[in-house]
């Protein structure tokens, strides 16, 4: 307890005196904002808004009834007509595709036509080859034979 009063009359510490203006300063911030508010709400002030909101006119001419059952119709046929030309596309695509089928059975036709072809001239060749092989064969055996008498 003396401890205390020792503390009272040596006066505030420097962290009580910090408290006690921030509390001063909040203070007069309120007491300001508040003595503002109140002379705002004193003052008339009068606000207009431009152009007036409550004032309308017409912009543009709007459309009759007629004419938007007449657009409907329009779109409608570019509908249908889309819709055709993608059924045709799709017969077309299906025509291109089986002249596309029929050109690559064709061509697998053709190569296993060449492909025998090609495996019957190679065996003619081979034929040859060996008859020149024998031909060669031959020749030699009659020079070995000379060639022993000697």
């Amino acid at each position: 307890m003396t401890l205390f009063l020792a503390q009272a009359a040596a006066g505030p510490s420097s962290n009580e005196l910090w408290i006690v203006l921030g509390a001063v300063a909040v203070v007069a911030s309120i007491a300001g904002n508040y003595a503002q508010w109140v002379i705002s709400r004193r003052k008339k002030e009068t606000r207009t808004i431009l152009p007036d909101p409550l004032r309308t006119k017409q912009v543009f001419e709007p459309v009759s009834a007629e004419e938007c059952r007449e657009r409907h119709q329009s779109i409608e046929s570019q509908i249908q007509e889309l819709r055709q030309s993608r059924i045709m596309d799709a017969k077309d695509a299906a025509l291109s595709r089986k002249g596309v089928y029929e050109q690559i059975a064709g061509v697998r036709t053709e190569m296993v036509q060449m492909e025998r072809r090609i495996n019957s001239e190679n065996e003619a060749r081979v034929d040859k080859v060996q008859d020149r092989i024998n031909d060669v064969l031959t020749a030699v055996s009659r020079l070995e034979g000379k060639i022993d008498r000697t």
